[in-house]
């Protein structure tokens, strides 16, 4: 039995379970303590102590007569108590702790130890001689001398020196060991004095890291049962020929940071290898030999400046996991489809521009990293990729600006259908937007006759870009060859104007140039009307029936008018209930020179385009008769969910009520709130249209399913915040058989219904800005949830959160809690932001998020980070405004992390030199540290900010970086100058 989960809860009588027998874990929570109930569990073998607050274990221990495994894992912890001699069946100790300084010698009274793990820093060690059953023994950092004992261990096989004192030689005697099979060495040989591994043929791993090696040791060719090798951080310029023998044994073989050159082509002698790690070194090339290694199943060779695989890397037939990160790679093999047990391929930041055919036939493929390219399209291929859960491709040209969205849409495209459906819609949309920056008009006109991307076009009139949304515009106006199609892409126009703050004059410029060009006129430029008088008084704009006459007296539309509505509304005046008050609003608006047209279809209902209007009228009108019955002919053939969205935004639970004077003047005063008046109205009638940009919903909800699918589109279902949404359906879990996304911006949930837990394809969830206190158990239960949001949330209690185990993506935005130890369940967690002013430590447990590879702990009150964070595999850490005195020594044994942000950390005074030594890292942001004067060394950083942060002498500090691509700081002209002349191509950004 492995207990893991919700330890602390364990009941203080623990009766029920005092058999137990096998393992409790808390290594994956960090408790602050362990529970007392813990030594009563008799029977128990393997205890894992994760609890950041543990200084000493209790003697309560020696009740653990059973035990044979035990791990301490905490910052704080001393000591261990002299009844742990009472543990006469302990095979295993391992302690990590910078506070354990030495060994107390009932350690020595363990007469069944076979393992001893001591990754701290100790001043003193005890003679260990007597345990002589020990076969592993680890010391880290120690102070002294290596201890001459070591050689009357008997039993011992691994021996582990690690952070040993630099420039230390090893004695003499130490290399007589010839018991020791596993030895490893870190700081513990240097150019002087080399390891003399000439003694030790019978090893059969070794690891050697920082021993100031200027040249592979040819002792190593004599360890004919060697199976692995790990060499890191010294210089071997040439590959080690010695190693190249018929029949050679290695299985793994680790050469990184060594300043290779070339790899041989005898590497097919290494018939055994299963892994090849290369990463950070200086190839160029790769022998076509390296394909006959048929038993490889990992490849690491990130970080080189290759320029191609061997063209028959498909026979590495065995072959998991490919990375060529960061190389000059410019074309992949057409052989790379044979790779069929294929499970992880980065190709990341290479000179790649397309894809072979024959990659898209790997379908155990699971993660694929092709950002930092120069692929032109996206690959529809990917789409064939059914097993792909992680997908990158931001930093092509065919995703320029839009960050990893190509991306998640092929992804959830793939999630949505689960094995697969094509995914050229999401390729043909990326493709689209990339022709319209570029003003190849006439390619996107050909992409854009397609129906299937009229709602691509249409979004595009959103886009970031002035030039794309002018080009989408102009193309709408050739493409769209229906009117409510006209209608809806007028009303996008000037909402996205009015939004960006475009002068009104242009957007109505834009319009009737647009609506000029298509067939149908009329339409277009009513809805164009209907879309101004809707917006309301702005400054500038005059009065909105004026603005909406001025329109309709345009020749064509009162060609259209004439033509078309009329016998229309005639027919109607004798046969509708409502036909007197339709005659009477038509005689009256005709009176004012505003023209409706209000065309009946023969299924009786109003054109959508000119509902805006018709609404528009019922509003402003002079007339209250008048604007009662613009409210009738509105309820009567309004689609339900606009009639609903426009009850909402009065405030009222019919039109009828609400078109008064009393009514206008609140709805005059919800748009104040909005910044002009009735954006809500323009933004319903887009989000009717499925474009997507949110939905005002009533309370309570007077709709069904049935409307709420009309809100979807894609799987996507947005309701807007600001309706103060009380309650989902009872029925809301019908909608799992489509629902992959929902953004419940409410504001006022409360619950979810128990039907929620049916959301079985619930991908993606926003909880932003509503009154849940808890996480609401139903959450627990959704199979497929990846991500989830929650900001500006009440929540006092998330501990539930630990039962989310699918998620790999977790924000929490504006919250003032404590982080739960239950995250550290979440171990598919990839990504975790976590703003709370609430948080004042992290729980140690943290470390299993094996996965994580983005942390950001913006806005919380952090001053110290647990040892154990150094351990996960952090390519990104965001520390913002966290009161850090000193930079937390953890971070420095994060040997991914690639970007560190520690914006307003205001108490920082000084950064130790050890930043410098971090080889990965490129991005440092050091924006507004108040009381920072200088810099360490930093020469692998190439983007940095400095901006508001008053270094004394800037120059100084930056002239030794010289890998600096990027800087953002205020500097003198002088300075500049400076910088730039040291520092060819760094580009400099003023704050």
């Amino acid at each position: 039995m492995h207990i893991a989960d919700d330890i602390a809860l364990l009941p203080a009588d623990a009766t029920a379970l005092t058999e137990l027998t096998y393992e409790v874990n808390l290594s994956r929570f960090g408790a602050k303590l362990p529970p007392p109930v813990l030594w009563s569990l008799t029977k128990l073998e393997r205890l894992v102590l994760n609890c950041y607050a543990l200084e000493a274990l209790p003697d309560d221990i020696s009740a653990l007569t059973e035990l044979r495994d035990l791990t301490i894992i905490s910052s704080r912890f001393r000591s261990l108590p002299p009844k742990l001699a009472h543990l006469r069946k302990l095979e295993s100790l391992e302690i990590v702790s910078e506070q354990f300084k030495a060994i107390p010698e009932c350690v020595l009274e363990l007469p069944s130890l076979r393992s001893l793990k001591l990754r701290t820093t100790l001043d003193t060690v005890l003679d260990l001689s007597p345990l002589t059953k020990l076969e592993t023994l680890w010391l880290s950092a120690y102070r002294q001398a290596l201890p001459r004992w070591l050689e009357r261990l008997p039993a011992l096989r691994e021996l582990r020196v690690l952070d040993g004192k630099p420039h230390l030689p090893l004695p003499d005697w130490f290399w007589a060991m010839g018991q020791l099979t596993r030895l490893g060495l870190q700081y513990s040989a240097t150019a002087e004095h080399p390891p003399r591994l000439d003694a030790m043929p019978q090893l059969e791993a070794l690891w050697l890291r920082n021993n100031e090696l200027s040249g592979f040791p040819a002792a190593i060719a004599n360890m004919k049962g060697l199976k692995a090798l790990t060499i890191d951080r010294d210089t071997l310029g040439a590959f080690p020929s010695a190693l190249l023998w018929e029949g050679s044994p290695l299985e793994v073989l680790q050469l990184t940071r060594t300043k290779l050159r070339e790899l041989p082509s005898e590497i097919e002698r290494l018939a055994h290898l299963h892994t090849l790690v290369l990463t950070e070194n200086a190839l160029k090339g790769l022998p076509d030999s390296l394909a006959t290694l048929r038993r490889l199943k990992v490849l690491y060779l990130n970080d080189n400046a290759i320029t191609s695989l061997p063209e028959d890397v498909g026979r590495l037939g065995g072959l998991e996991d490919l990375n060529v990160h960061k190389n000059k790679l410019t074309a992949i093999p057409p052989s790379i489809g044979e790779l069929k047990s294929l499970r992880s391929a980065n190709f990341a930041a290479n000179r790649i521009a397309e894809l072979p055919a024959s990659f898209f036939a790997l379908t155990t493929l699971r993660s694929l990293a092709l950002e930092n390219n120069l692929l032109a399209e996206v690959p529809a291929g990917l789409s064939r990729l059914t097993g792909l859960e992680s997908l990158t491709l931001q930093s092509n040209p065919a995703t320029k600006g839009q960050k990893n969205k190509a991306a998640e849409a092929i992804l959830q495209s793939l999630r949505a259908r689960g094995a697969g459906a094509d995914a050229d819609l999401d390729s043909d949309a990326v493709t689209l937007r990339a022709r319209l920056e570029t003003a190849d008009l006439d390619g996107a006109r050909q992409l854009a006759r397609s129906p299937a991307l009229t709602g691509s076009l249409i979004a595009l009139l959103d886009d970031d870009n002035a030039k794309v949304r002018g080009r989408a515009l102009g193309l709408l106006a050739e493409v769209l060859d229906d009117p409510f199609s006209q209608a809806i892409a007028g009303l996008r126009v000037v909402f996205a104007g009015a939004m960006k703050g475009i002068k009104v004059a242009a957007a109505k410029a834009r319009l009737t140039a647009a609506g000029a060009a298509v067939d149908a006129k009329g339409d277009a430029l009513a809805a164009g009307a209907g879309a101004l008088v809707v917006l309301g008084e702005r400054p500038g704009l005059a009065s909105p029936l004026q603005e909406g006459a001025r329109l309709a007296a345009l020749p064509q539309l009162q060609a259209w008018l004439v033509k078309d509505a009329a016998p229309h509304l005639m027919a109607v005046e004798t046969q509708d209930e409502s036909a007197e008050g339709m005659g009477e609003l038509l005689r009256s608006a005709a009176g004012e020179n505003v023209l409706l047209g209000l065309k009946l279809a023969e299924s009786g209902g109003v054109p959508a385009p000119l509902l805006p209007l018709l609404l528009a009228l019922g509003r402003a009108h002079g007339d209250a008769k008048i604007r009662k019955n613009a409210g009738l002919l509105f309820e009567r053939y309004a689609p339900a969910p606009l009639k609903l969205a426009v009850s909402a935004a009065l405030g009222k639970n019919t039109l009828t009520e609400g078109l008064d004077d009393k009514a206008d003047k609140a709805y005059r005063a919800l748009a104040n709130v909005d910044g002009f008046a009735s954006r809500s109205f323009a933004l319903e009638v887009l989000r009717l249209s499925g474009i997507g940009v949110g939905f005002l919903l009533g309370e309570p909800p007077p709709w069904g399913l049935k409307a709420l699918r009309a809100l979807m589109k894609g799987g996507e279902l947005a309701l807007e915040r600001r309706a103060k949404f009380r309650a989902l359906p009872d029925d809301f879990g019908d909608l799992g058989d489509e629902l992959v996304t929902l953004r419940l911006h409410t504001g006022a949930l409360t619950t979810l219904p128990s039907s929620f837990a049916q959301l079985e394809r619930l991908e993606d969830l926003d909880l932003g800005h509503n009154a849940l206190l808890a996480v609401p158990p139903e959450l627990a239960r959704l199979p497929k949830l990846r991500r989830l949001r929650f900001w500006a949330t009440a929540m006092t209690d998330l501990t539930l959160l630990g039962g989310l185990t699918p998620l790999e993506d977790l924000e929490v935005d504006y919250a003032n809690v404590a982080m739960p130890i239950s995250l550290a369940r979440l171990t598919r967690l990839r990504r975790l932001a976590w703003h709370s002013t609430g948080t004042l430590e992290l729980p140690g447990a943290l470390t299993s998020l094996e996965k994580l590879e983005a942390l950001d702990l913006s806005g919380c009150r952090l001053t110290s980070l647990p040892a154990e964070l150094g351990r996960l595999p952090l390519r990104k850490l965001v520390l913002t405004g966290n009161p850090f005195e000193e930079l937390p020594q953890c971070i420095f044994d994060l040997a991914r992390l690639e970007s560190l942000t520690l914006t307003v950390c205001k108490n920082l005074r000084t950064l130790p030199e050890r930043l410098g030594a971090m080889r990965a890292l490129r991005t440092l942001d050091l924006t507004e540290l108040a009381q920072l004067r200088a810099l360490p060394p930093l020469p692998f950083v190439e983007d940095l900010s400095i901006a508001y942060t008053k270094l004394a002498d800037p120059v100084a500090s930056l002239l030794p970086m010289k890998s600096l691509k990027r800087l953002r700081a205020k500097l003198t002209p002088a300075e500049e100058a400076e910088l730039k002349a040291a520092l060819p191509g760094l580009t400099i950004r003023g704050s």
